[in-house]
């Protein structure tokens, strides 16, 4: 089963995020901090589909979050997700992988996950 990694510290999106990425066929693994996220990617056996990750998390950032877990995995897309005005680091977002800024509706959340897991899906199919 494919696998999202999701960090988010307000538990409401967070479940809301999970209820979407599970009826999209996703298993999902659910933090509330990136020092936990970041434990369990290490210890995953292979890349996740995706890192969705705030970008105002509490300690460690989401940037930094993305940084860690291309450490181990370096081609994991990520999608950051932020209620924040962070224009000027949108472009680095995207770079990436992708950039949401909340609130964002449920047709444009499918779009961007589709997109980066299946660039995943056909980059592991060539390696």
């Amino acid at each position: 089963m494919r696998t999202i990694v999701v960090v988010e510290d307000e538990p409401l999106i967070r479940l809301a995020l999970e209820d979407q990425l599970t009826q999209l066929g996703f298993s999902v693994l659910a933090f509330e901090n990136s020092l936990e996220a970041v434990a369990c990617i290490h210890g995953l056996d292979g890349p996740p589909s995706c890192v969705i990750s705030d970008l105002r998390l509490p300690g460690v950032s989401g940037w930094q979050l993305a940084r860690a877990a291309r450490q181990t995995f370096s081609d994991v897309p990520v999608l950051y997700i932020t209620g924040g005005t962070t224009a000027d680091r949108s472009f680095e977002a995207v770079e990436n992988g992708a950039y949401l800024q909340k609130p964002f509706s449920r047709s444009a959340f499918r779009q961007v996950i589709e997109r980066l897991t299946s660039k995943t899906k056909l980059a592991r199919t060539f390696s």
